[in-house]
């Protein structure tokens, strides 16, 4: 437990933190992990990937008319999406790249997939270490969150299921850094439980 925390103006005590020893190379060039403990207690936050800062309002900035569109389920956000006329369950994923779609989907849509995407094997990692795995890259998905579409380019499709695959969670893929670059704004509210692209 960390006596404190300064991330801006904002001073957080009492801050539990783990520290993960791994036996296997870590691709990371990130000193510390700001996790859902420390967003729950901001309440919101709006990310400016084109700006690079992340911004911890005082009042809550974003509109409860889109509703909720927003779980946490084991301290991990899952948000949904629409894909092709399709709901898909996603989770928000800083630390991944890209965007990924799991192997229930490929197995929905194998011959679309086979067909449009280009077959490779991928490193995947995280604190565990890395691994290799076969997916279909698809060239393009317009994902629509809220009234927001996004044409997400080069969507990791795996064939099985990856290491960060979620048991017990009908999670059908993730959300991850490049998609967030492509947004001049992405507000998180946990109050709420909403998320907004914009």
């Amino acid at each position: 437990v960390i006596d404190s925390m300064q991330v801006g103006n904002i001073i957080f005590r009492d801050v539990v933190c783990v520290i993960h020893l791994s036996p296997a190379p870590i691709d990371s060039v990130a000193d510390v992990t700001l996790g859902m403990d420390l967003s729950r207690a901001a309440g919101e936050l709006r990310i400016l990937p084109k700006e690079k800062k992340i911004i911890f309002p005082v009042h809550d900035t974003s509109s409860s008319e889109m509703g909720i569109n927003m779980v946490v389920i084991n301290n991990l956000p899952f948000i949904s999406a629409t894909a092709i006329n399709e709901r898909l369950i996603l989770l928000f994923d800083t630390g991944n790249v890209g965007a990924d779609l799991n192997s229930s989907y490929y197995k929905k849509h194998q011959d679309k997939v086979q067909k449009e995407g280009i077959k490779k094997e991928i490193p995947v990692g995280g604190i565990g270490g890395v691994t290799e795995h076969e997916v279909y890259v698809m060239p393009e998905l317009s994902l629509q969150i809220g009234d927001t579409i996004l044409d997400v380019n080069d969507v990791n499709i795996f064939t099985e299921n990856a290491p960060h695959y979620i048991d017990n969670i009908s999670v059908d893929g993730s959300l991850g850094v490049n998609v967030m670059k492509r947004c001049d704004e992405i507000v998180i509210n946990l109050r709420i439980l909403s998320m907004e692209v914009r």
